[in-house]
């Protein structure tokens, strides 16, 4: 099933020069392109974990406490931060998913 891509993370997408679409790769949540030139850049995700907007959603069906989708992203925010500073592809995916 592809990923179900949030309203939000379009608007990210456009404001970082990105354009984005659902994953053709079954592990993968986003295909990532230059929206300039519209070559393909990466995939960015993995489909078998959850990110920021996936725990926004659990938080409005009342499945996860109010406040879990920005702890988790401070969390990842910690844990890959170097990661993040010195890839434009954690960067983007950072951007995009947390």
């Amino acid at each position: 099933m592809p990923y179900n891509i949030s309203d939000a993370t379009y608007k990210i997408a456009k404001q970082i020069g990105v354009e984005i679409f659902p994953a053709d790769k079954e592990d993968k949540k986003l295909e990532v392109y230059d929206a300039k030139t519209g070559i393909f850049l990466f995939y960015v995700g993995d489909s078998r974990y959850y990110d920021y907007h996936m725990y926004l959603e659990d938080e409005k069906k009342g499945i996860v406490p109010e406040g879990t989708a920005e702890r988790k992203k401070i969390l990842y925010h910690i844990r890959h931060k170097n990661d993040i500073e010195i890839s434009r592809k954690s960067y983007i995916g950072a951007k995009l998913l947390w």
